[in-house]
C-alpha cells in the first residue's frame, strides 16, 4: 500500500525511519595511525598516484587533437590560448573559493608554489614534446599518441614505488625527487637534436617524467593534508588538482610568450620555429629548476628545521618542569 502524506505511518514503519535517521546522524569512527595496517597506507597512495596518472594520460591526450583543432582558429602557434579552452570552464564553474586566502600562507604556499613550479614545466614539456614531433620529426597524430604509451607501464611502477617511498622517507625527500624528475625530464627532452630517433632521449624523458608526476602529487596532499587545519584536510587532494591543471595552462603562457618574442623578428621557416621551440624548453627548464630549489628549502625546514624546534621546544618544557620540582 502506497503512503501518502497525512497517513498515520505504523509502528514497524516508524521504528525503521527512527533507526535510519539515527544511524544516519552517527559520525563515521576515524581509525587511529596504529590501527591503519601498512598494507593499506600503500594501496591508498598507490591508488592516488595511479588517479593522477590516468589523469594526465587524458591531458595528454587532449592536445594531440586540440593542435590540430588550434589551426583551424590559426591559433596553433599560441599555446597558452590552447591550453586555456579547456581550462575555462573551470573558471566559471564555482562562484566561491573552497578554501580562504590564509590557507595559502606560510608551508602550504610553499608547496603549492613548489607543485606550480614543476608541473608548469611539464606543461610546456608536454605541449611542445607533440610540436616537435609534429613539425620537426613529421609524425602524424596517431603515431604521437603511440609514442607515449610506455609512459602507463612506468607509471604504475612509478605509483608503486611511490606508496612505498612515502611510509619509508619523509615527504620532502619525495618531493625533492619529483622535482630532480621534472628539470631531468625536460632538459633532456629540450636537448635533443634534430632528426634523433625515437629512442634516443625522446624515449628517455618520456620514463623520467612519469616519476615527477607520480611522486609530486601524493606527497604534496599528504604535506598539505598536515598543514591545513583538520576541517580542510580533505580538499588537500582537489587543491593540488586544481593547482596542477592551473600551472600547466600558466607555463604555456609563459613559454608561448618567451617563443613569441624571441621569433617575431625572425624569418618564418623551420629554423626559425625549433629556435622558438627550444627558448620555450628552456623557459620549462627554468621553471622546473625553481621547483627543485623550493623544494630543497622545504627538505632543509622539515629535516633541519623543525626536529631543532621540536628539540628547543622539549628542552624548555623539561627546565620548565625542572624549576616547578626545585620550587616544591
Amino acid at each position: 500500500m502506497e503512503y501518502r502524506p497525512g497517513d498515520e505511518m505504523s509502528s514497524s514503519v516508524k521504528e525503521k525511519a527512527d533507526n535510519l535517521s539515527v544511524h544516519s546522524n552517527t559520525p563515521i569512527p576515524i581509525p587511529s595511525p596504529d590501527e591503519i595496517s601498512l598494507v593499506r597506507e600503500l594501496l591508498f597512495i598507490f591508488f592516488m598516484a595511479l588517479a593522477q596518472l590516468f589523469t594526465q594520460a587524458g591531458v595528454s591526450q587532449t592536445i594531440n587533437p586540440g593542435s590540430e583543432i588550434a589551426e583551424t582558429f590559426n591559433v596553433q602557434d599560441k599555446p597558452g590560448e590552447i591550453s586555456w579552452f579547456s581550462a575555462s570552464y573551470s573558471l566559471t564553474a564555482v562562484s566561491t573559493p573552497i578554501v580562504s586566502a590564509d590557507a595559502f600562507r606560510g608551508e602550504t604556499g610553499a608547496i603549492l608554489g613548489t607543485i606550480a613550479a614543476g608541473w608548469s614545466s611539464f606543461g610546456i614539456w608536454l605541449q611542445y614534446s607533440f610540436e616537435w614531433s609534429k613539425y620537426v620529426d613529421g609524425r602524424k597524430p596517431i603515431m604521437r599518441a603511440v609514442e607515449f604509451i610506455p609512459t602507463a607501464f612506468v607509471g604504475f611502477l612509478a605509483a608503486a614505488l611511490t606508496a612505498f617511498l612515502l611510509t619509508r622517507v619523509p615527504s620532502s625527500v619525495v618531493m625533492l625527487m619529483a622535482m630532480v624528475s621534472f628539470l631531468g625530464g625536460i632538459v633532456i627532452m629540450g636537448t635533443r637534436h634534430v632528426g634523433q630517433i625515437y629512442w634516443g632521449q625522446k624515449f628517455v624523458s618520456l620514463l623520467v617524467q612519469c616519476w615527477g608526476m607520480d611522486m609530486s602529487f601524493p606527497a604534496a596532499c599528504i604535506i598539505l593534508s598536515n598543514s591545513l587545519p583538520r576541517h580542510q584536510q580533505g580538499i588537500a587532494g582537489s587543491l593540488v588538482s586544481t593547482f596542477v591543471n592551473y600551472s600547466i595552462s600558466i607555463g604555456l603562457g609563459f613559454a608561448g610568450t618567451v617563443e613569441y618574442y624571441e621569433t617575431k623578428n625572425k624569418p618564418v621557416n623551420e629554423e626559425t620555429r625549433i629556435y622558438g621551440m627550444r627558448r620555450a624548453f628552456y623557459m620549462g627548464m627554468g621553471l622546473a629548476g625553481l621547483g627543485v630549489v623550493l623544494s630543497l628549502l622545504f627538505l632543509y625546514k622539515q629535516i633541519v628545521l623543525e626536529p631543532r624546534k621540536n628539540r628547543k621546544a622539549e628542552q624548555e618544557n623539561q627546565n620548565s618542569d625542572d624549576k616547578l620540582e626545585n620550587e616544591a
